[in-house]
């Protein structure tokens, strides 16, 4: 579902306009924890819920738990969106596709995004919350080096390759996907869409 600067733009938003006194590094870092299974070869569903509500991520027990719950949350948040403007079988038609509108997607949300060199300092070290999931540390380390690496790039289309590749993306799959992108950034249903799922997760915020 959506990328590393979506999910912080996410969890950000969350944490300013609803959560304003929650420890954000933990926040943050949570919310990334998920997408480690890329790395860590874990199955989806050992990260990942399928069905989750915002009163379900506000209700965790701990922030760290709620930055986890709220990944799921920001990823099928997207997939309602594209699923009700009947799109999913162009943006989910293979991983090289949904990878594709993800990227670009990025590019575009980078310009409200905040200022992310606290972001990649928060990644200096583990916290003991990202053990907890049964994910060895080691990928935990290498996933705090990949994610760090990734938001040195300011996205754009010129330096797709090279964030693909921070993300561990194999070269001959990342040309694949890079062609793919002009698909989506040709398309100019993708920012509404984006828009839409904005005004979706601020409606459901304001009401937990």
């Amino acid at each position: 579902m959506p990328g590393p600067i979506a999910h912080t733009f996410y969890a950000h938003r969350a944490f300013q306009l609803r959560f304003p006194g929650i420890n954000l590094r933990a926040f943050l870092i949570g919310t990334h924890l998920p997408d480690i299974r890329n790395l860590s070869g874990h199955p989806r569903e050992h990260t990942h819920r399928r069905d989750i509500t915002m009163a379900e991520v506000a209700e965790a027990h701990d922030v760290f738990e709620m930055g986890y719950r709220l990944h799921s949350y920001v990823d099928a948040l997207h997939w309602r969106v594209l699923r009700d403007a009947g799109v999913t079988h162009a943006y989910y038609r293979d991983r090289t596709y949904s990878t594709a509108w993800k990227m670009v997607a990025e590019e575009m949300l980078y310009p409200k995004m905040p200022d992310m060199k606290p972001v990649v300092g928060f990644l200096e070290d583990i916290l003991e919350d990202e053990l907890r999931y049964g994910i060895e540390e080691p990928h935990v380390e290498q996933w705090h080096e990949m994610l760090g690496e990734y938001f040195t790039h300011v996205p754009n289309e010129k330096n797709m390759t090279e964030r693909l590749s921070a993300l561990g993306v194999a070269s001959d799959r990342a040309d694949v996907i890079t062609k793919r992108a002009y698909t989506f950034r040709e398309d100019p249903a993708l920012p509404e869409y984006l828009n839409q799922a904005v005004e979706h997760f601020d409606r459901e915020l304001a009401v937990v």
